[in-house]
């Protein structure tokens, strides 16, 4: 029985030695830092696209807009466009397809791919809406990397205003993570 006790004594001892100390004041510190990846977008070199001029009921000829994502980390890149505005007329920009025209209504497209054989396109709205894939899942642009766009604008039907005119709108694009 002494031996019992004693073997018990032995283990009961060994086991709380081999416990962290925790009552003798040792202490160690891990200092952490995280750094937050930002969106970033540069637009250009050209930040200003002229269209040539074309008749109501018919597309533009396509105009390229570069960006770069700028950030560190794949980025989605947004795009919306405004009405366009004239001297004396005002086109809604409004969602459908290339082929049906609105009276004092365009519609805008951009094409955009990472080689000459896969495009994708997205419908420019007033909306904030990514690029999007054929699956329609937001594209995700790799950072440093040129991508290059080329927009197609539907004219209005014939017999809206403007004729004549210039008309002026904005194509923004907006990074996020």
């Amino acid at each position: 029985m002494k031996r019992l006790a004693l073997a018990a004594a032995c283990a009961t001892a060994f086991a709380a030695s081999a416990l962290p100390a925790f009552g003798n004041g040792s202490s160690g510190t891990i200092n952490a830092t995280i750094s937050v990846a930002a969106p970033c977008i540069t637009v250009g070199p050209a930040t200003t696209v002229a269209f040539p001029s074309v008749p109501f009921n018919s597309m533009s000829t396509t105009e390229d807009i570069s960006f770069v994502n700028c950030s560190t980390v794949k980025t989605r890149v947004h795009v919306m466009g405004t009405d366009a505005v004239g001297p004396t007329a005002t086109w809604e920009l409004i969602e459908g397809l290339p082929t049906a025209c609105g009276h004092d209504a365009y519609r805008l497209f951009m094409r955009h791919g990472n080689n000459e054989s896969r495009y994708y396109t997205t419908q420019v709205t007033k909306l904030n809406a990514p690029f999007r894939d054929l699956e329609s899942f937001a594209v995700m642009f790799d950072p440093g990397v040129a991508n290059t766009t080329y927009s197609q604008l539907y004219m209005p039907c014939a017999g809206s205003n403007g004729g004549g005119e210039e008309m002026a709108f904005q194509i923004v694009l907006t990074a996020s993570l």
